[in-house]
């Protein structure tokens, strides 16, 4: 009954700890709107959705954003992690279990942007 009245406790504090995780998540709402507009929206190569739209990238990794339309030059992204500012709440109280629970989850990032703005240029068009 002691070990209970520890551990529970203990394990508590260790999960819930991953500040990111729980306040930013692990997936960001990413707008994708183009000029322009009905464009094919395609992440990592795969169609998803058509403009004006949301995404909802996992920020485990760095993404390939790319926007199509026919008649017009595709309008290609990287989107990009950078570090959550929530991560400094797991550093600032050492607590590592946080640390390497949204470490993991991707939690830790986000994007460098939250909205794409395809300005689609038509084919054989000059860039000024």
């Amino acid at each position: 009954m002691n070990l209970l009245r520890v551990a529970v406790p203990v394990a508590a504090i260790a999960f819930l700890s991953a500040c990111a995780s729980v306040v930013s998540g692990t997936q960001k709402s990413l707008r994708v709107l183009s000029e322009p507009s009905g464009a094919l929206v395609k992440l990592d190569g795969e169609t998803r959705a058509i403009t004006p739209a949301i995404l909802h990238p996992s920020t485990r990794s760095d993404h390939d954003i790319t926007v199509e339309l026919a008649g017009y030059a595709p309008y290609h992204v990287r989107l990009t992690r950078r570090l959550s500012a929530w991560e400094v709440g797991n550093v600032a109280t050492g607590i590592v279990p946080g640390i390497a629970f949204d470490a993991a989850t991707g939690a830790i990032y986000k994007f460098q942007t939250d909205v794409i703005n395809a300005k689609l240029r038509p084919l054989g068009s000059r860039v000024r």
